[in-house]
């Protein structure tokens, strides 16, 4: 019984731990409006180079050739700026949209763990009466015995599944988590090379 009375704190701590990943990741979506801040930033640079850009223009009117050829580095540059600036977004409404996803299955499997909670307690109740109906019967006939022997084998059997239905719904869960970071971090590394 102390084993699953630690198994139950192990799951709570479990849990607390993947709420606070759950924080960091919330985190993460924070820093990404940061980041769609900065490119907003970036833009307002890029007015200003326009404007940079057109003065001089005027300066060297009378080089047609440099005029066109800061025209079409302009051009090329406000082009790759609108490419980049969109990627960008569709990556960040990728990551919310990965973030929400993330979030709505933590919040499934901790209601699963929670509604398996009641069984639990009621499966180790069950048990802990057999133990002490054993216990109060034990010099009854042979016949009662072997039944109270398989309600017991039964109990703690059905405690057994339920205890590795929790198990596996909690790697289930660390992997789910884990793999979302990675793609997280790999999403921001290739945004970070762009």
């Amino acid at each position: 019984m102390e084993e699953s009375t630690i198994d139950f704190e192990q799951i709570e701590q479990e849990l607390q731990e993947l709420r606070s990943r759950f924080s960091r990741a919330d985190q993460v979506l924070r820093d990404l409006e940061e980041i769609q801040s900065q490119f907003e930033s970036i833009a307002k640079t890029h007015n200003k180079l326009k404007e940079y850009v057109a003065e001089v223009s005027r300066f060297n009117s009378e080089s047609g050739n440099t005029l066109k050829d800061i025209k079409r580095v302009q051009k090329n540059f406000e082009q790759r700026f609108t490419e980049l600036r969109e990627e960008n977004e569709l990556k960040l409404d990728d990551l919310k949209s990965q973030l929400l996803q993330a979030e709505n299955r933590l919040s499934s499997h901790d209601n699963d763990i929670q509604e398996l909670q009641p069984s639990i307690s009621l499966v180790k109740k069950n048990c802990n009466d057999i133990n002490d109906i054993k216990k109060e019967f034990g010099g009854l006939p042979k016949q009662i015995q072997n039944l109270v022997d398989q309600q017991l084998s039964s109990t703690q059997k059905n405690y057994r599944d339920l205890k590795k239905q929790i198990i596996t719904m909690r790697y289930a869960l660390i992997f789910s988590v884990i793999l979302f970071l990675l793609l997280v971090t790999w999403v921001g590394l290739q945004g970070k090379s762009i």
